[in-house]
């Protein structure tokens, strides 16, 4: 009996052990898998931004890095993409506007005022979207951005044209600025104007308030226009053509159908015309029986007089190639 009674305490024990040693493992992966309190607010305190750049030489991604290191410096979360592997910017655009975390653009203008060869495809996408007809004018509401050019003035009208027009486009689609376009030039200094449009980007970007645009956007260059006033529908057409032609007629004389060459044409070739309007001729196969010479089949074999033959049998068609046009017969 004592020995069942040790047997029985020791075997408690050793189960009670090896529980106790399950429940301290589960509790440690439990604590070290959920973050501190300090993690999830720091977490929830940082903020996160996009630097999306286009560059041709370097220059924009150079800029890029040193933006995103001091935002990072300003605790933000920031991450760096580069146009040429954006292989949908409508996904990524869209998704940033979702998220309503700030975009900065950062582009240059290369030969021609052509874009970088490593965006031509984000360029095309996005001057595209903002012309077409089915996308809203909100397709990118809640995105916030900036955009920094990079160029130089001695091009003149070309003189950071891509950053202008991604801009512009990006405005199109419902975006909202947060900083003014800046157009950085190569002759004045690219690092120089840098400097200045980050620090004006911080102090953006940490109070939170949007630009107020006072540019107003330039003519739209869509090939087709959006101006609905002028676009007339197709059952229009016939009351603006009534009303052209009443207008024209209340101004000017009735035309004659019969206009001077082609009354000298007609006469020459023997047609008496009747009034203004139509002119008849003898069919020759007329002429051919009244000198005795026999007539056309039709009336050889079905009795139909040779004045009468369009009118009788317009659709019967024969090698004579007998036309009638506008109430002259001709043969």
């Amino acid at each position: 009996m004592e020995c069942c009674c040790i047997f029985w305490y020791g075997s408690t024990l050793f189960i009670t052990l090896i529980l106790a040693y399950i429940i301290k493992k589960l509790f440690e992966k439990k604590t070290l898998s959920q973050p501190s309190i300090d993690q999830i607010t720091e977490d929830i305190e940082r903020k996160s931004c996009s630097i999306v750049f286009g560059t041709q030489t370097g220059n924009a991604q150079h800029f890029a890095l040193k933006l995103e290191k001091s935002l990072i410096q300003e605790n933000w979360k920031v991450t760096v993409q580069d146009m040429k592997e954006l292989k949908d910017p409508e996904e990524y655009l869209t998704l940033q506007a979702s998220k309503e975390d700030p975009c900065i653009f950062i582009v240059s203008t290369f030969t021609d005022g052509q874009p970088p060869d490593s965006c031509k495809w984000f360029c095309t996408w996005l001057k595209d979207a903002s012309c077409d007809f089915r996308l809203s004018s909100a397709t990118l509401k809640g995105l916030k951005y900036a955009v920094l050019g990079l160029g130089n003035s001695v091009y003149g009208d070309n003189f950071n044209k891509v950053a202008i027009e991604v801009d512009e486009e990006l405005r199109k689609l419902g975006a909202t600025q947060i900083l003014k376009l800046v157009k950085a030039d190569e002759d004045s200094g690219l690092e120089k104007e840098f400097l200045k449009w980050k620090s004006d980007l911080l102090g953006a970007l940490i109070e939170g308030k949007d630009a107020v645009v006072e540019t107003v956007l330039q003519e739209d260059s869509c090939e087709s226009s959006n101006d609905e006033d002028d676009i007339m529908d197709m059952e229009e057409l016939g009351n603006a053509f009534s009303k052209a032609k009443s207008e024209a007629n209340g101004k000017q004389e009735p035309k004659e159908m019969i206009t001077p060459l082609l009354r000298k044409s007609l006469s020459k070739q023997g047609y008496k015309l009747l009034g203004s309007h139509s002119g008849v001729k003898m069919c020759r196969w007329t002429k051919s029986m009244l000198r005795g010479r026999g007539g056309c089949y039709k009336h050889t074999f079905y009795g139909i007089e040779s004045h009468r033959c369009m009118e009788t049998t317009p659709s019967l068609a024969c090698a004579n190639k007998c036309v009638f046009v506008g109430g002259i017969e001709q043969v």
